[in-house]
């Protein structure tokens, strides 16, 4: 895989504009929330991933061919059901994750389950970080 340039921006509403310029120069989209928070049902994090979403699936509708789009959940360590699952079925945290109406939503925007890849994990220690970036890059080479 080559890379041209990777940029990471401000997850700040204002920066929506340096968003929507970057998207619309990329391959790939990388969007990162808090799978942790939207797990426990928290409003706030839910409403604002709705926001985000009136944006991106406006751009990514905009695109032919779209860029390949991955939702990656971060702090899964603070949910644990997490390390319990993860140990077992992996796929069983991921499908439950996917599975809310608002991942679901996301999903659909960004073109359904082919086009949008779902990667949850943590950034707690080096060795989840690591291991997160590997399943980005499983992901994205597959």
């Amino acid at each position: 895989m080559k890379l041209k340039e990777s940029l990471d921006v401000s997850g700040d509403k204002a920066a929506y504009a340096e968003w929507r310029e970057l998207h619309d120069q990329a391959d790939i989209v990388f969007y990162l929330l808090r799978a942790d928070r939207l797990i426990l049902g928290d409003s706030d994090v839910e409403e604002r991933v709705k926001c985000d979403l009136k944006h991106i699936g406006d751009w990514l509708d905009s695109r032919d061919p779209r860029p390949r789009f991955f939702i990656i959940g971060t702090h899964c360590d603070l949910d644990t059901e997490f390390g319990n699952t993860l140990a077992d079925k992996p796929g069983d945290y991921v499908d439950k994750f996917r599975k809310l109406p608002v991942v679901a939503e996301l999903v659909g925007h960004a073109g359904g389950a082919q086009q949008a890849k779902v990667i949850l994990g943590s950034m707690k220690t080096v060795q989840q970080t690591e291991a997160l970036v590997y399943q980005v890059f499983q992901q994205v080479i597959s």
